[in-house]
Parts: structure tokens; C-alpha cells; sequence
């Protein structure tokens, strides 16, 4: 009985350091924004956990733009999927958490100035070769690609891109942190009965 109370008292310690890791990261600027009416990222948005502060810095430019520079977010509410910052602006992360639409304070506030800023993957990804067979690069410039170890026909039909692609990691743990909390409390309600 005292274990089921220390795991349901470690666990509720243990979720609030899985939530709010959906703010870190970085997020591309799309470079669809019209620097001659709105106030627009100049370059990418990257947010990290400084000391237990989750901070966001990016440079801003345009017309409408109060003043041009970096500006810098705080996110005080880590479990929250948006967070305004009354000198810079407003971030709201679409259902994905992949995604951050970004409305900057401006002179004229223009509902058309917002961006979507999509999260930037890194992954590597391995492929590993059958022994006895040659790779082949399908990305190299030229007029198509060449029979590689006869047995067939020579192709020109151009070179497609067959690079593989990572896919999306989960932006959060806070998918799983739900169903810990729920443990918990039943975990909770159980040593309050069995007390």
C-alpha cells in the first residue's frame, strides 16, 4: 500500500517536466509574408528551455512593423497550445503541434499578416544496401538514369527525387502525460479507500 502511494505521488511529480516540450524547437519562416503592407519573420523562430525559461527568439521586418529586429517570446503557460506576448505577438499551434501560426504586433493590425511557421524535423535516416549490389544515387544532375548491372533497358525519363524523408516526431509527451495523470488519480483514489 505505501508503494502504490509513492509511485502515485512520484508520478503527479514526474508529468509537469513532460509537459511544455511541445515549445521547444524551431520553426521555419515561410517567406510568404508581404513585407510591404504587414510585420513579418525574417528568419526562423527558435525556442529553447533556457534555465527553466522556455524563450523564442526571431528577427522581424516590414513596413507595419512598430520597430525592426529580433524580438523574443516568453511561453509562461507550457501546457497551453498559444501564448500572446502584448509586444511581439500571438502563436497558436494548429492540432499537429506542428505547425505555429504567428500573428505579429503591428501599426495596422491585418488578420492577412498571419504565417504559419512549420516545425523543422531533423532525423537521420539509414538504408541499408543488400551485400553484393551497387547503390544508386537517383539525384544526381544529368538526362536520366543509366542500367546499373545490365539486365534491362537504358531509361531517360529524368531523375526522381527517391530520397527517403523522416517522419514527423511527436512535437509532446503531453499525448501520454493525460492517461498518467488519469492513472494517478485512480492510483490516488484507491489508497484513499484501502487507507
Amino acid at each position: 500500500m505505501l508503494l502504490i502511494l509513492v509511485f502515485g505521488l512520484m508520478s503527479t511529480m514526474i508529468i509537469p517536466s513532460c509537459e511544455g516540450n511541445k515549445w521547444i524547437g524551431t520553426f521555419k519562416n515561410p517567406g510568404s509574408c508581404d513585407l510591404t503592407k504587414c510585420c513579418c519573420p525574417s528568419g526562423d523562430l527558435n525556442i529553447v528551455n533556457d534555465a527553466g525559461n522556455v524563450k523564442g527568439s526571431f528577427p522581424v521586418d516590414g513596413t507595419d512593423c512598430k520597430t525592426s529586429g529580433n524580438r523574443t517570446i516568453t511561453v509562461t503557460d507550457l501546457n497551453a497550445n498559444s501564448t500572446i506576448d502584448a509586444s511581439v505577438g500571438t502563436f497558436l499551434f494548429d492540432g499537429t503541434l506542428n505547425k505555429l501560426d504567428v500573428t505579429l504586433d503591428q501599426k495596422t493590425p491585418d488578420a492577412t499578416c498571419k504565417v504559419t511557421m512549420a516545425r523543422l524535423v531533423t532525423g537521420t535516416t539509414v538504408i541499408i544496401n543488400p551485400a553484393g549490389t551497387t547503390p544508386v544515387n537517383n539525384n544526381s544532375a544529368g538526362g536520366g538514369a543509366t542500367n546499373v548491372g545490365g539486365g534491362g533497358a537504358t531509361t531517360n525519363a529524368g531523375n526522381a527525387d527517391t530520397t527517403t524523408k523522416p517522419k514527423p516526431s511527436k512535437a509532446s509527451l503531453n499525448h501520454d502525460t493525460n492517461l498518467i495523470k488519469i492513472l494517478s488519480i485512480m492510483m490516488a483514489i484507491v489508497t484513499i479507500i484501502h487507507v
